[in-house]
């Protein structure tokens, strides 16, 4: 008899994992209308997808409204997500992303990352400048958001290497990275470019003919051009999803 419950337990956790995971990869394509389709953002979405460790996939429309299926209204339960992987970062290195999404005492729902950099003092005009630098990238992020479920986005800067989410050197020159290395004094806008990467996004300026010129993970975040496409906010919130 306690075998048998056991194999029941199995296969109604078995049962339960293949209804939460069960739609596809070629399903979200569709919902983007690339399936079959080779334009830059379908190229990078498929891309992405394959890039990312965490291989669970939901609805468009579900992503889009996330806010009643992770904080549902009846309950008051004081609920923190941790969101962590790591991408295929340019094809070639494992990087690490991770975040926290929790509803505050006003019903906001915020999602916070940070980085911890070394060679710099908290007490330092260097550092308060990257943290406004920091403050208003997110605030780009929170702005640009044109899904349903309305998220404010926190990004901060930290000295303490344990409270770190991803931890990197500051340099006084400019520099490639990447994002889990290196970090520059001289970064303002380009930090909405370097917190998407902690978010789990990848760079897109390649050599394609037909990369989206005007992502701002293609181009410097400064261009009057440069955007955040709603797949790089799928990207993000459907791993919300996965927990």
């Amino acid at each position: 008899m306690r075998e048998f419950c056991v194999f029941a337990i199995l296969i109604a956790c078995f049962t339960y994992s293949s209804a939460v995971y069960s739609y596809t990869k070629e399903q979200v394509l569709n919902d983007f209308q690339c399936k079959n389709s080779n334009e830059p953002e379908c190229y990078f979405l498929k891309r992405s997808l394959n890039r990312d460790s965490k291989k669970c996939y939901q609805p468009l429309s579900k992503v889009k409204n996330f806010a009643p299926f992770v904080f549902p209204e009846y309950k008051n339960e004081n609920k923190k997500i941790t969101v962590s992987g790591w991408i295929n970062y340019r094809g070639v290195f494992p990087g690490k992303y991770k975040y926290q999404v929790y509803k505050d005492k006003n019903g906001n729902i915020n999602l916070y990352t940070n980085v911890h950099l070394s060679n710099v003092y908290e007490d330092s005009d260097i550092f308060k400048t990257l943290r406004t630098s920091a403050k208003n990238a997110a605030a780009k992020w929170t702005k640009d958001n044109p899904f349903k479920t309305k998220v404010n986005f926190i990004f901060d800067i930290t000295t303490d290497y344990f409270k770190g989410f991803i931890s990197a050197t500051l340099l006084n020159t400019e520099t490639r990275g990447p994002y889990f290395w290196f970090w520059s004094k001289n970064w303002d806008e380009q930090m909405m470019h370097e917190f998407a990467h902690i978010l789990g996004l990848d760079d897109e300026y390649e050599s394609l003919e037909n990369y989206p010129k005007d992502s701002m993970m293609g181009i410097p975040p400064s261009y009057p051009k440069s955007k955040i496409y709603p797949y790089h906010y799928y990207l993000i919130f459907r791993r919300i999803l996965c927990h």
